[in-house]
C-alpha cells in the first residue's frame, strides 16, 4: 500500500488486506536521545523517531496488511515512515546538504522536436542567480550533487566518479518534478567534491555533450548540447535546514514514490493530507476501504511533526462500486 497526496489528482493505490474502520488520533512519536536547543537552529528538542508499531518495515515493503493489524495502524505506520524520510533523516544528519547560490542555463533548443515525445519544440532552460540548496550522495563510487534553486524550483545535477580525475558530468536544467535527460562533461571545471569538502565553488563552467537529434521520423544528425553554470556552496548541518529546503530537497524524489507533497498553512503548522486505500474481502467479494490521514510539520521547529486525523471514506460513485461497509 502506498499513500498518495489528496491534493494531487492521482488514483488510489491499494493492496490486499483485511478491513478495519477506526478513527482515533495517533499518539505522539517517540523521540531519540539526540536533542538540540539553540535559537540559531531550525529545530529544538529531541528528533522524533518512528513510533513502535505492529507494522514492520517488511510489511510496508510488501504492501500487505498483517493479520491482526488495523487499517489505521498500517496507515499511521506508513505516514510516519513518509515523514521520517521527508524530514527525520535530514535532522539526524543521515543525508548531506549544501547551501549557497546557483545560476545556470542550457541550449536545449538544439534538440529540435525531441522534447515531450516530439509533441513540442525543445526550449532553452535557465535558472537565475539566487539561493540554492543541494543534496549530496555517493553510490557505487559516484558522487552526485543536485543543486536546487529555491526561487526557480529547478535544478542541475553534477557527478564525479572516484578515480576519474577532473571529469564532471553535468545535466540539463530540469524542473523539480523532472529527472533524467541528456548530459555533457567538462574537465577541470568543478573542484573535486567526492570527499565531501566544506566548500564547492565554480564559475561559468561549460559542459559539452554530443547528442543525436531525431526530428520526427527523420534523423537530423547530431548537435552539441551545453550546460553553463556557476555555484558557490557551503557544507550544511541539520540546524541549517528550513521547511522550504525540505520541500525543495524532496521535490525530485518524494518519499514512497508519491507525488511531491502539497502543504498548506494551518494554525502555525504546515499540513498535507495523504490518501490511500486497502482492498479487503467481505462475503467472499473484494471491496475497498479508502482513507485519509494528515501529516504536519511545525516550520519554526522542524523536530515537531507527526500524523493525525485518520478517517475512512466512501469514494465517489463510479470510482470503485464495491466499497467496504463503513
Amino acid at each position: 500500500m502506498r499513500l498518495t497526496l489528496l491534493a494531487v489528482p492521482t488514483a488510489l493505490l491499494v493492496v490486499a488486506a483485511a478491513v478495519a474502520c477506526t478513527s482515533n488520533p495517533a499518539a505522539p512519536a517517540s523521540t531519540t536521545p539526540s536533542a538540540v536547543s539553540s535559537a540559531a537552529c531550525s529545530y529544538t528538542g529531541a528528533i522524533p523517531s518512528i513510533p513502535a508499531s505492529p507494522v514492520t518495515a517488511d510489511d510496508l515493503a510488501s504492501y500487505s496488511l498483517p493479520s491482526g493489524v488495523t487499517v489505521q495502524q498500517y496507515a499511521e505506520a506508513e505516514a510516519y515512515q513518509y515523514l521520517d524520510s521527508f524530514v527525520g533523516q535530514y535532522l539526524r544528519g543521515e543525508l548531506t546538504t549544501y547551501y549557497g547560490t546557483l545560476s545556470a542555463h542550457d541550449n536545449e533548443s538544439v534538440l529540435g522536436l525531441d522534447c515531450q515525445g516530439g509533441a513540442t519544440a525543445c526550449k532553452d532552460q535557465s535558472i537565475a542567480e539566487g539561493p540554492a540548496v543541494a543534496s549530496f550522495t555517493v553510490a557505487s563510487g559516484v558522487a552526485s550533487l543536485s543543486v536546487h534553486s529555491l526561487t526557480d524550483h529547478a535544478y542541475v545535477t553534477f557527478q564525479q566518479a572516484k578515480g576519474d580525475a577532473g571529469v564532471t558530468t553535468v545535466g540539463l536544467v530540469l524542473s523539480d518534478s523532472s529527472a533524467g535527460g541528456n548530459t555533457g562533461t567538462c574537465t577541470g571545471c568543478v573542484p573535486s567534491f567526492v570527499s565531501k569538502p566544506e566548500k564547492i565553488d565554480f564559475t561559468n563552467i561549460k559542459s559539452t555533450g554530443e547528442v543525436a537529434v531525431n526530428a520526427g521520423l527523420s534523423d537530423a544528425g547530431g548537435a552539441e548540447l551545453n550546460t553553463y553554470a556557476s555555484s558557490s556552496l557551503t557544507l550544511g548541518t541539520p540546524c541549517s535546514l528550513t521547511f522550504d529546503d525540505l520541500i525543495e530537497l524532496n521535490a525530485l524524489n518524494p518519499p514512497n514514490g508519491t507525488s511531491a507533497p502539497v502543504f498548506t498553512a494551518e494554525g502555525g503548522e504546515m499540513v498535507a493530507v495523504l490518501q490511500g486505500g486497502i482492498y479487503g474481502n467481505t462475503s467472499n467479494e473484494y471491496c475497498l476501504t479508502s482513507f485519509t490521514i494528515e501529516i504536519y510539520i511545525d516550520p519554526t521547529n522542524l523536530a515537531s511533526y507527526g500524523v493525525r486525523a485518520f478517517q475512512t471514506f466512501v469514494p465517489d460513485a463510479g470510482y470503485y462500486d464495491n466499497a467496504c461497509p463503513q
